[in-house]
């Protein structure tokens, strides 16, 4: 609220009433403006920017910190052309508490926009034969955004075909989603623990629902 909008040397050309959060009183600011007049009394029209600040209302659209890293903690054996989801049972972090290393699902609170992040560091039994092997990020069960690489025969002793395969993608997801890591290698072998085979999210800045 503005008022006494009068000048003269020493005195003010308005004042504005604010709100005291720290005393949770309203109290007055004046402003000893001089319009460029200091010989008489003169009527303050000049205009001026009031940036209003309610520093009280706690009813404010605010940022939620979600996000989550786990990795493979044990090897996973796998068949041939066969769909199944990868387990990540090693936790690094959980801001939000939405990853359950249990089933290895990430369940978001949040509505929000997400960036997804799953790989398989895989090595199969058989070295002598070409195979692929395909990554997906799965949302209630549909795969999203497969990421498929394939790999040719080794005959060479001392020489590993393991391959690491990454899918990533941004996805609008709503609260309650399951989301999973899903791979299909068209040969039988095995997931790698370690960092090679992770998965991760996290939450784009945005006003929390």
């Amino acid at each position: 609220m503005k008022g006494g909008c009068f000048n003269r040397m020493g005195k003010y050309n308005y004042y504005e009433k604010y709100n005291d959060c720290s005393s949770n009183k309203q109290r007055k600011k004046y402003h000893f403006e001089d319009c460029n007049d200091y010989s008489s009394y003169k009527k303050c029209d000049d205009s001026y920017v009031k940036v209003h600040v309610d520093c009280c209302d706690s009813n404010k659209d605010n940022t939620r910190e979600s996000a989550f890293r786990a990795t493979s903690a044990t090897n996973q054996a796998v068949v041939a052309n066969s769909t199944i989801q990868v387990f990540y049972q090693n936790e690094q972090f959980d801001l939000a508490n939405e990853y359950n290393t249990t089933t290895s699902r990430f369940i978001p609170r949040k509505d929000g926009v997400y960036n997804i992040i799953g790989s398989v560091h895989f090595q199969p039994t058989v070295l002598t034969t070409p195979y692929q092997i395909t990554v997906s990020i799965s949302v209630n069960g549909v795969s999203i955004g497969p990421d498929k690489e394939s790999h040719g025969a080794v005959n060479v002793v001392g020489i590993t075909r393991d391959n690491i395969v990454e899918t990533v993608d941004i996805l609008r997801l709503n609260a309650g989603d399951i989301v999973e890591v899903v791979a299909t290698p068209s040969i039988a072998g095995q997931f790698l623990a370690g960092n090679g085979t992770r998965f991760a999210a996290s939450r784009i800045p945005s006003p929390a629902n």
